[in-house]
């Protein structure tokens, strides 16, 4: 099952503000939760969150097929990403982000979605802007367990943060403990 979480980026509006994330399908929000900016400013780490290279954005394809290549053989999901990466929305809007170790070995990879979203006050005000949505995060098997899933989020949170997105947000497969320790909150989701 999915499960739809929510990071406010919003503190000044977190008390009073209702979120609603405008695309192809809206995504009514009924609050949102506080965040204080200052513990992203407090991020440090010895490895690295930086956006990926285009090797390793296709590197990073050969390395997912094994988890996310259902019903597909290698070369068509390596069609399928590659055609995905050239849609005229993704190349304007999506990002590919790594986290690497001090010899730039990869250990972790995500990519975010920009997506524009109106922010709501109950005083009927709305402010237009956007939300960024994390999505494909991914950690090699023998890799996992040691927080770098956590330590890449973490990272590009603080990297997009100063953008000024009104929310990050993401669907969870793996449920919603992990990420609601880094600061995101179930929410419902309605299909239209």
């Amino acid at each position: 099952y999915s499960v739809f979480l929510v990071k406010c980026c919003l503190c000044a509006f977190c008390q009073t503000a209702a979120l609603r994330f405008l695309r192809s399908k809206s995504v009514p929000v009924s609050s949102c939760v506080r965040t204080r900016k200052s513990q992203f400013s407090k991020f440090q780490m010895s490895r690295q969150v930086r956006r990926a290279s285009r090797d390793e954005e296709l590197m990073r394809n050969h390395v997912t097929f094994t988890t996310w290549g259902i019903k597909l053989n290698k070369e068509q999901y390596l069609q399928r990403e590659l055609a995905i990466r050239f849609q005229e929305w993704t190349v304007e809007q999506m990002r590919t982000w790594v986290l690497v170790d001090d010899t730039g070995a990869l250990l972790a990879s995500c990519e975010t979605y920009r997506m524009h979203s109106l922010l709501h006050t109950p005083e009927g005000t709305s402010s237009p802007g956007f939300t960024e949505g994390v999505a494909s995060v991914f950690v090699e098997e023998a890799l996992r367990g040691r927080g770098y899933a956590s330590e890449l989020i973490n990272g590009v949170v603080a990297q997009t943060l100063p953008e000024g997105p009104h929310a990050h947000i993401l669907y969870s497969e793996v449920g919603e403990k992990i990420y609601h320790a880094l600061g995101f909150r179930a929410r419902p989701a309605f299909e239209r």
